[in-house]
């Protein structure tokens, strides 16, 4: 038996319970293990697999055991009132806290202070001495340091016990506030999941609401998502597993689930339509399933490598951050294309019935039944009323989401009561008519196509000027905070955190009360010398003079020197807003330390000096973006188009094809810009705040690269399914203008409700609380949106139309590709029982 997916999915429909209870197996599996497993396999931590400046400062500190894994977590208790330190009740205060965390034990705590003020012994130390507590400048608060047992998840283990002692101590009055890695740590991950539940929520409802509508059924609208749950729930289990090795990055959960209910749902949609157009022409089910199989799984199986391709490129990029996110999303995108290989046929199998005529199989069921359509109905009027509450509960940003809950609600209600007052169904009946009258010439996407080809130059013009002009903020915008043009990358930091969020209030009480403090995670300057050597003496004062006047770096520690004496340790605390280690205030102090401060202190004396730290690792992983953004684009777009150049044998549909995703792809960059970046047009505030976005001064680094990825693999999927049908009937008529007209009318409806599924899941995690969700899922949304209407309607066809014949063009040179034949083998169709009409509008010229 040849190996095809034509072959896969005769083979898998042939053993179908065989084949269920392979998955049923996996799926069981996969769930143990993400139980088990999942929590230890995330990290919020960013490495680096190669050896930039930061990672090579750590290793020298390590190597020297200059530098301690110490997990540390700043205390910020606050009075009434200024002077509040003088008063013996705050006094009280404060030391009923401190005997609390000293009172945990060693297992949680290793270090905090023994008491407020210290005793004179401990305050003469001159390691446990700068720990604290130290009052403020104005005497209304104390600040002190914790020193956490074990590693930074070991720490987390025990932030509710921490916590509960900085709630006790949070009355009359008085504020506790807590900030370091395990606690911010927390924090984050208990947003993202609170948003990952939320956007899967309205992602599972708007998907079940359209694909009931696109395909009549409910068992066929359910049956894609059932597809998607698995593929999520399967990538899952898998990532848990290589977890235990490679660490994956925390938002990788919330990247599968949101990548799994697109592409698990859209190559589902695609096959079950299929199937059921087989279905429609008399087919019976196996050989439907393997006209699916022949058409539509080999589509959704080069959709998938394209999209493959697209993420790998994030692999090459040497950070950890980059290659979770990319081996999750390539996961999830393999088990989907199994699983819609697999899976699917088996299930349409035991859906089917022997009879060939259109509604005989349970995959169209309810739409026959009066009774249970209104059921259904009424099941989307509950669906669409809990969506509401559960939005309008959560609050600002969700609000839209909201009203459209309730805008559901009222439409399904009116539905239904004309539903039950005609004694018919109406609906049914127009849906199925739609239905069996797909790929007849006259429907809307016919007439819309027409329209486009019959002024080609006008609606390519228009088009692609619209995309470009949309596009052009992150060329141009200008910055909120200097001269500079365009996109301003960075990390949204904890600044951007809610306000109700504790990590929030304790940065900004940190900021308000010790504002020259510093931070747990100062900026390291490892001197190759040793701190007896006259040069490396003189650089270390210069360098603290020239510090002293910077607002976001506060006065050096005393220089450490390793035991053999050749490499001395100067630790600068970020203060101010850079006390924040993820801001742009920290990054821009990191590079005044590199670019002038160090270069300035010890230029000239042959004394190597590196700049190393929690933020000097952010810089470098900015540098590290940037650098590769280019080669990745490129080497994404070779295999994409080589790929694209077998698949269809012609240079010019996959050069076509990359010019009009790059265009879509711009203009999705752009409106992220626009809508998030400060500085911008006044338009772009006023979206930001009718959807109850955060704008920021940076937009997320790592951010461009991933959506190019990411975006580049979706839109090639819909150009893959529309260019396959487009190639299926050029090879039966030879008429190109015909061929798009078919293309586009017989995929119209399923890539719109296709495309409609994805911007809902990705608006949904839009609808977060985390400025970076809500950037990726905006960027997503609005790409997928553009994609599907503006590249796929007008672009396609107005520039297939002027190209003619010349689409298909592949010299005699490359004639040796092999023909994979992506839409299969063409068989004789069976007749569709419906009048034909005659075609409309304009041909290509012999």
């Amino acid at each position: 038996m040849r190996l095809n997916p034509e072959s896969i999915a005769r083979a898998s429909s042939r053993h179908p319970w065989r084949t269920v209870g392979v998955w049923l197996v996996i799926f069981v599996l996969a769930g143990a293990s993400s139980s088990a497993l999942l929590g230890s396999a995330l990290t919020t931590d960013i490495d680096f697999t190669n050896t930039p400046e930061a990672k090579e400062a750590q290793q020298i500190l390590e190597q020297r055991r200059l530098e301690q894994d110490l997990v540390t977590e700043n205390w910020v208790i606050a009075g009434p009132d200024e002077g509040a330190v003088e008063d013996p009740a705050f006094v009280e205060d404060v030391n009923s806290v401190l005997q609390d965390l000293n009172a945990l034990g060693k297992d949680v705590v290793t270090y905090a202070p023994p008491a407020f003020p210290l005793p004179a012994d401990v305050a003469q130390d001159s390691e446990t001495a700068p720990m604290g507590p130290i009052p403020s400048e104005n005497g209304q608060a104390v600040l002190f340091t914790v020193i956490m047992t074990g590693n930074v998840d070991d720490a987390a283990d025990h932030v509710d016990e921490v916590g509960k002692i900085r709630e006790e101590a949070s009355t009359g009055g008085v504020q506790a506030f807590i900030l370091g890695d395990a606690t911010s740590t927390e924090d984050f991950k208990k947003i993202s999941e609170e948003d990952l539940r939320f956007g899967e929520s309205i992602g599972i409802v708007a998907a079940i609401i359209v694909l009931i509508v696109v395909f009549g059924a409910l068992i066929a609208g359910v049956t894609p998502i059932i597809m998607a749950v698995f593929a999520i729930s399967v990538t899952l289990g898998i990532v848990a597993l290589i977890g235990q090795i490679w660490k994956f990055t925390f938002f990788a959960p919330n990247l599968i689930s949101m990548m799994g209910l697109a592409v698990g749902i859209d190559y589902s949609l695609f096959i079950v339509s299929r199937y059921r157009e087989e279905r429609r022409k008399g087919e019976d089910k196996v050989h439907a399933i393997g006209r699916s199989g022949a058409t539509a799984n080999r589509a959704v199986f080069f959709s998938g490598m394209t999209v493959v391709i697209a993420l790998s490129g994030m692999l090459l990029v040497p950070t950890t951050i980059f290659r979770g996110l990319a081996g999750g999303a390539i996961i999830v995108v393999l088990v989907s294309v199994a699983a819609s290989m697999t899976l699917l046929p088996a299930v349409l199998n035991l859906l089917g019935t022997p009879a060939k005529r259109v509604g005989s199989d349970w995959l169209d069921w309810p739409w026959m039944s009066r009774t249970a359509n209104a059921l259904s109905l009424l099941g989307m009027i509950v669906v669409a009323s809990v969506v509401a509450t559960i939005a309008s509960a959560v609050g600002a940003p969700n609000g839209l989401v909201a009203v459209a809950g309730l805008i559901g609600f009222v439409a399904a209600a009116v539905g239904l009561t004309r539903w039950l007052r005609r004694d018919a169904s109406w609906l049914s009946r127009r849906i199925r008519h739609e239905q069996i009258e797909q790929g007849r010439p006259g429907g809307f996407w016919d007439r819309a196509s027409r329209a486009v080809m019959a002024r080609p130059v006008i609606s390519l013009l228009l088009s692609a000027s619209f995309l470009i002009v949309l596009s052009l903020p992150f060329w141009f915008q200008a910055h909120p905070e200097d001269d500079g043009r365009g996109i301003k990358q960075g990390l949204s930091g904890i600044t951007t955190l809610p306000d109700d969020i504790q990590t929030k209030q304790a940065f900004l009480a940190l900021v308000k009360y010790f504002p020259k403090a510093g931070a747990n995670a100062p900026a390291q300057v490892v001197i190759l010398g040793s701190p007896d050597d006259p040069q490396v003496q003189q650089g270390i004062e210069t360098l603290t003079a020239e510090v002293a006047d910077d607002p976001s770096l506060g006065a050096p520690a005393e220089p450490r020197a390793s035991e053999d004496g050749s490499v001395t340790l100067l630790d600068i605390p970020l203060a101010g807003e850079a006390t924040d280690v993820q801001s742009e205030a920290a990054v821009e102090a990191i590079r005044d330390l590199r670019g002038t401060y160090v270069p300035e202190a010890f230029g000239g004396t042959g004394v190597r000096v590196l700049v190393g730290g929690d933020t000097a690792f952010i810089t470098d992983f900015f540098d590290v973006s940037s650098d590769y953004t280019p080669l990745i684009i490129v080497i994404v777009l070779s295999l994409s188009f080589i790929l694209l150049t077998v698949v269809f044998r012609s240079l010019v549909v996959p050069a076509k094809a990359i010019v009009m995703n790059l265009l879509s792809v711009g203009a999705a960059y752009g409106a992220i810009v626009l809508v998030f970046q400060k500085g911008g047009p006044a338009i772009g505030k006023t979206i930001a705040d009718a959807f109850g976005f955060q704008q920021t001064d940076a937009i997320e680094a790592w951010l461009p690269l991933f959506l190019f990825s990411i975006l580049f693999g979706l839109s090639m999927d819909y150009h893959v399914f529309l260019l396959t049908r487009i190639r299926e009937e050029y090879d039966k008529s030879r008429d190109n203008a015909e061929a798009v007209t078919y293309g586009l009318r017989t995929t119209g409806g399923i890539i719109t409700g296709a495309a409609i599924i994805m911007v809902a899941v990705f608006a949904g995690f839009a609808a977060g609380r985390l400025t970076a969700l809500e950037e990726m899922g905006f960027g997503l949304a609005i790409a997928v949106l553009i994609d599907a209407t503006i590249v796929r309607s007008i672009l396609v066809p107005s520039a297939m139309k002027l190209l003619g014949d010349r689409n298909w063009y592949l010299p005699k040179w490359l004639q040796w590709l092999p023909d994979l034949d992506v839409e299969g083998h063409v068989e004789a169709q069976r007749p569709v029982l419906v009048p034909e009409a005659q075609p409309v509008g304009v041909r290509d010229e012999a």
